[in-house]
């Protein structure tokens, strides 16, 4: 099975560590999203979009993808870092994105270094995450 992993992870690398991990358990290609060209996703059977949560949605760069109608896939699965690990973001996403036609089969989210906004100000939250196990789980999650 083809397997791409279209991520986005911009502030600490939380996303990215997972990515990375996944590559190696997979050997699956990789997109980053921030520099998305057009290449062609239809070529792949699963698509794994992996994202850090931003306001409780994800990264524009993905979200336009999604949005525009490339991903056509029956095995789509999402991969969320957040720092409050809160499960009602992947309701949101899954929601929101079910009206573009996109259905995820799986989903998982796991906490992620946080330091936006307020939490700059107390050195951020869910420091050292994700951890090990964490990022296990998410490789699981999509084999």
């Amino acid at each position: 099975m083809k397997t791409v992993v279209l991520y986005a992870s911009v502030h600490h690398g939380n996303t990215k560590k997972i990515v990375d991990a996944i590559q190696k358990e997979t050997l699956c290609d990789v997109i980053d999203a921030t520099k998305y060209n057009g290449e062609d996703l239809s070529i792949y059977d699963r698509v794994v979009i992996a994202s850090g949560v931003y306001f409780a949605a994800l990264h524009n760069s993905i979200s336009l993808i999604l949005k525009d109608g490339r991903i056509k896939q029956n095995d789509v699965r999402l991969i969320l870092t957040s720092g409050s690990k809160s499960k009602k973001y992947i309701k949101k996403i899954s929601d929101f994105y079910r009206a573009y036609g996109v259905e995820f089969k799986s989903t998982y989210i796991c906490k992620g270094y946080d330091t936006y906004g307020f939490f700059k100000l107390i050195g951020g939250i869910a420091k050292n995450h994700p951890n090990n196990d964490e990022i296990q789980r998410a490789v699981q999650s999509v084999l």
